[in-house]
């Protein structure tokens, strides 16, 4: 059986379209404990340098599908993939090669090595201290946290240590920056799509993921897609309630690759989803709009 990309979408019915779900997590939702889905968010808290992360991006490099995470501006900073349990990071999408960063399957103690190209973000290594620790936060208290320990030989920068909560992701982590130690604590989280990439039947290479760019943007971003087969294609925006913004087009559309020009300077800003459907294939993407 030939093996290829597919995002499955959680969807709800209003007013005759569809909308994304905001998952509960009931602490059985979902064994990540690095929940990697667009537009995912996870809001920090800090002495100094409250900050966002995010879920912003998409790219399936040799076969493979990686998330892009956001910390301190839009720009992708990693780009992250989760297998088995375990998160692989590369630093680029032109760097091909990728790095076991944590690993959920390891016993405490165990020790994973990473290249010196991390030395003064995620170190030389890191050892897992614990897999039962509670962490409490703003955000609330997060029992059975993974705690795993940076070490750096880089003398003044560079994570410490980091906690992870199943079903939520990084809930807390120490570093040092120019401000001295930091300790970041979560302030809230949003995981708003409910996408999930999975393995499945459909035609290996028919579709690329969708691409938005820029976003966040002002006014105005290109969304671009790849179609490797001729398809029945629909793409449209919708607003957090699920009412339909604009109906960019409806129609049969041959192989190839297509840009498309969303004009959104009449509307507020806000976050806004793009939602495209080719033949039995269907992704959304979260658009944010900041005027």
């Amino acid at each position: 059986m030939k093996a290829s990309l597919r995002v499955l979408v959680t969807l709800v019915a209003f007013n005759g379209v569809f909308a994304p779900v905001t998952p509960a997590y009931s602490g059985d939702a979902d064994s990540s404990y690095f929940p990697l889905s667009l537009g995912n968010e996870w809001s920090f808290s800090s002495r100094f340098f409250p900050h966002t992360e995010r879920i912003a991006d998409t790219a399936t490099i040799n076969g493979k599908l990686y998330y892009g995470l956001t910390i301190w501006s839009p720009s992708v900073a990693y780009w992250l993939r989760f297998s088995d349990d375990s998160v692989f990071v590369m630093q680029t999408r032109n760097d091909t090669t990728e790095y076991l960063l944590y690993d959920f399957t390891a016993d405490v103690g165990d020790t994973i090595s990473l290249p010196s190209i991390f030395t003064c973000e995620w170190g030389n290594r890191l050892i897992l201290e614990s897999k039962e620790e509670s962490v409490s936060t703003s955000a609330g208290t997060f029992a059975h946290c993974f705690h795993f320990k940076h070490v750096s030989q880089c003398m003044d920068a560079g994570m410490l240590d980091s906690w992870f909560a199943r079903g939520v992701g990084r809930v807390k982590y120490t570093e040092n920056n120019i401000a001295g130690l930091m300790i970041y604590e979560l302030a809230s989280y949003s995981l708003p799509t409910g996408v999930e990439a999975t393995i499945s039947e459909a035609v290996p290479g028919s579709y690329t993921p969708l691409e938005c760019y820029p976003n966040p943007f002002n006014a105005e971003t290109t969304l671009r897609f790849h179609l490797a087969r001729t398809s029945s294609v629909s793409l449209r925006i919708v607003d957090l309630l699920g009412r339909q913004i604009a109906l960019l087009f409806s129609e049969q559309k041959k192989p190839g690759s297509y840009d498309v020009v969303w004009n959104a300077g009449a509307l507020p800003s806000g976050a806004y989803f793009a939602v495209f459907r080719a033949n039995d294939y269907v992704q959304i993407r979260k658009l944010l709009l900041q005027k």
